[in-house]
């Protein structure tokens, strides 16, 4: 047992140490010595908690009442705060896009763009005319936020399983994961987005076992779910995943299910008048989706010499816009023009080169 022990001990400590050294040249070396000390300890608290999930000490001190919710909470914000403080990640490629839309917001030049969803944007504008421009200030606000998922993971668990113990697990583990941890300052739209759909699991399960008032649930979960459509465009796969828990796992009746999903797409329509609105005014069509680059994403993905990325990729840039009329007033017939040249062209990358998408 004890070389067992000791060769787990090892396993672990090449895995920190692997992982941090992948980390930190990943980034230069930009971080200072606190930023690398709490990425180390960060990583060797989770290979503790991992490890020691097997063995009933670890069961018992998670058990512990004064180990609660609150708690957690306290040490998930602590952690995050702590990274976004002392890490010095630079707003590059998307995050410096979100800052850039969040400036042309808050000076009251547009709401909503063919390019990027602005949900994240706007929330950075709100964040910068209460407090000015200060890019630490919408960090801290991000980390809150992050850490804020903790708790929504906790009582979702709690309510799905009705043990505590297992809520407080899957919290410590949330609450220490360090992707979870690292990301917490990145202020794009993940975190946002993932606060949304957690807020939104959770008023579905509320609503799953509520026998009084479903209504309030279900108008909640519309408007959760509509605003998480501001952030990235994919609310209709929740939407269709919501019809199907509503019809099978919540109402009792056919008349029930027409009402509750009748009130359920009125309020997440509410929230999305002014996107449908300005795609109507702006494109001439109706829309939930203010987002019409994907073609672009199309052709930097099926780009085999930058491999995907996007950020040296000029060319595929110069070509999406070269089939625009009007590159600096473009309207919607371009978007869908270049969208197309751009299916095609990705389709024909793949055919030509098929063997290489596979490799890569």
């Amino acid at each position: 047992m004890g070389l067992f022990r000791f060769s787990y001990l090892i396993i672990g400590f090449i895995f920190v140490i692997s992982v941090l050294l992948s980390f930190i040249f990943s980034f230069d070396l930009r971080f200072n010595l606190v930023s690398r000390l709490t990425v180390f300890f960060v990583f060797l608290i989770f290979i503790f908690v991992i490890h020691n999930l097997r063995q009933n000490k670890f069961a018992k001190f998670i058990s512990v009442k004064r180990f609660n919710i609150g708690a957690i909470f306290v040490l998930a914000l602590i952690i995050r705060l702590f990274w976004t403080l002392f890490s010095k990640n630079l707003q590059v490629s998307d995050y410096a896009y979100y800052e850039l839309l969040a400036n042309k917001i808050k000076d009251g030049q547009f709401l909503f763009t063919s390019y990027k969803s602005t949900g994240a944007s706007i929330f950075i504008a709100g964040i910068f005319f209460l407090f000015g421009n200060n890019i630490l200030i919408v960090k801290i606000f991000y980390s809150i936020l992050s850490a804020t998922q903790i708790p929504l993971l906790f009582y979702i668990v709690k309510e799905l399983t009705n043990d505590e113990k297992l809520s407080r697990i899957s919290s410590v583990i949330l609450c220490l994961y360090p992707a979870h941890i690292f990301y917490s300052n990145l202020t794009g739209t993940e975190i946002i987005f993932v606060f949304f759909i957690l807020l939104f699991i959770y008023l579905i399960v509320l609503l799953s076992k509520s026998n009084k008032k479903k209504y309030i649930f279900i108008i909640g979960s519309g408007i959760v779910i509509g605003l998480s459509n501001w952030i990235r465009n994919h609310a209709l796969l929740y939407l269709i995943s919501f019809i199907f828990v509503l019809f099978f796992s919540i109402c009792k009746s056919q008349r029930q299910f027409l009402f509750f999903l009748m009130l359920f797409i009125i309020s997440f329509l509410a929230v999305n008048i002014p996107v449908i609105h300005w795609n109507i005014n702006k494109n001439r069509i109706v829309s939930l989706n203010n987002v019409h680059t994907g073609g672009l994403s199309l052709l930097i993905g099926t780009n085999l010499k930058y491999k995907g990325r996007c950020l040296k990729n000029e060319y595929d840039y110069n070509l999406y816009y070269s089939w625009f009329k009007d590159k600096n007033n473009p309207d919607y017939s371009d978007f869908k023009f270049a969208n197309k040249n751009s299916v095609d062209t990705a389709c024909q990358r793949i055919s030509d080169n098929f063997l290489g998408f596979i490799k890569m």
